[in-house]
């Protein structure tokens, strides 16, 4: 049978055998870092400091190291601090509670970035913190976070405006993002893609579904020109087009996809009837469809004009002209409104200016500047 004497002595063999677990706890429990108050806009050194730490036992001296790590696991910057006391409890640091040992920025653009701003270009980073006990190199505690600097950030297109119908098939493609292209880490790069939508399919839907017409990785400028060996733009069709963030093999941002609409082509119309001038000005005339019309106006009765082409290098051409009004030799006129029609097709004309020249029977001349596109 059991005493009440004997009860007594195992409560206490109990309660002395807790009381020293807990003290031998306490005297074993380490320094753990609690939170860390970090933000992509304020990346400075104390920025880098601002941690939350729990040390359950007794009153220690502390040292705190910090790093920022960029998408290519690139360190960007490194702070030790001075040695911190940190009193049992929680402790929030404070800039004045430390200085630093050291801070060390790497020479990459994206640090240099960061050393003139105070905060992050945008993309995906690794902050990790250390805080160690002075002369006591098993109290330590690491603390590590993903910091996701995307929000503020900007990436849009600019012109051509969304479904906006161009004329030139070699268009100047433009774009803008938030930071300058030289804070880019290794393996991020921007890339264009342009494609060709089918009928009633989205911008969006052609983008990731379609053979790109054009494709131009590492745009180092905010505009591309479509160019002259890439695929040709048709007339009246639809083309979608999107510029978008890589970041080791993956696209980690993009821009609205939006369409341009290649202009229809109508068939140029002729010119009738242009009127010949005694004397010359800057304006000219644009050849359609290899022939001109132009009119002459005889005051006097006559029958045979003499017309001459003059190219830039002053040869002579004697073209053959039809009087619409009549049906007799072509180059005979009437009294008043004569029309003539001068096809070019058979001269084969070279691009470039070239004057008409026209004399009706009392040397009366009448000129024309036209142009062959």
């Amino acid at each position: 049978m059991v005493t009440i004497t004997t009860m007594k002595k195992i409560f206490y063999q109990l309660l002395v055998m807790m009381l020293c677990g807990f003290i031998s706890q306490e005297s074993t429990a380490q320094l753990t870092i609690v939170n860390a108050n970090v933000t992509p806009y304020n990346i400075s050194p104390n920025g880098l400091c601002q941690l939350t730490i729990m040390n359950p036992s007794s009153q220690v001296t502390a040292v705190v190291e910090a790093q920022l790590l960029n998408a290519a696991n690139n360190q960007l910057i490194k702070v030790v601090t001075t040695p911190v006391i940190l009193k049992k409890g929680i402790t929030s640091l404070r800039p004045y509670q430390y200085s630093f040992q050291s801070v060390v920025y790497s020479g990459s653009n994206q640090a240099n970035y960061l050393k003139t701003h105070n905060k992050l270009p945008s993309g995906n980073y690794q902050y990790c913190a250390r805080i160690s006990v002075v002369n006591n190199s098993e109290d330590i505690d690491d603390y590590c976070q993903e910091i996701d600097a995307t929000d503020q950030s900007f990436l849009y297109l600019v012109f051509p405006e969304d479904k906006e119908e161009i004329e030139t098939k070699n268009p100047i493609l433009m774009w803008m993002h938030s930071e300058p292209f030289n804070v880019l880490s290794q393996g991020e790069f921007f890339r264009m893609v342009v494609v060709e939508l089918g009928a009633q399919q989205t911008p969006e839907a052609g983008i990731i579904s379609n053979p790109p017409c054009y494709l131009k990785n590492y745009l180092s400028r905010h505009q591309a020109q479509y160019p002259f060996d890439a695929k040709t733009l048709e007339a009246g069709k639809r083309y979608g087009w999107q510029v978008q963030k890589i970041s080791n093999g993956q696209v980690v941002a993009t821009t609205e996809a939006w369409e341009f609409i290649m202009e229809k082509e109508e068939l140029p119309t002729d010119h009738k009837y242009i009127s010949l001038k005694r004397n010359l000005d800057g304006g000219y005339y644009r050849v359609q469809n290899d022939r001109i019309y132009f009119r002459f106006d005889e005051r006097y009765q006559g029958n045979n004009l003499e017309v001459r082409i003059w190219d830039e290098k002053g040869t002579v051409i004697k073209p053959s002209v039809v009087n619409e009004g009549m049906e007799m030799s072509e180059y005979e006129k009437n009294k008043g409104y004569n029309r003539y029609e001068l096809d070019l097709l058979p001269y084969k004309l070279k691009k470039g200016f070239y004057l008409l020249k026209v004399k009706n029977e009392k040397h009366q001349l009448n000129q024309l500047k036209f142009k062959v596109e």
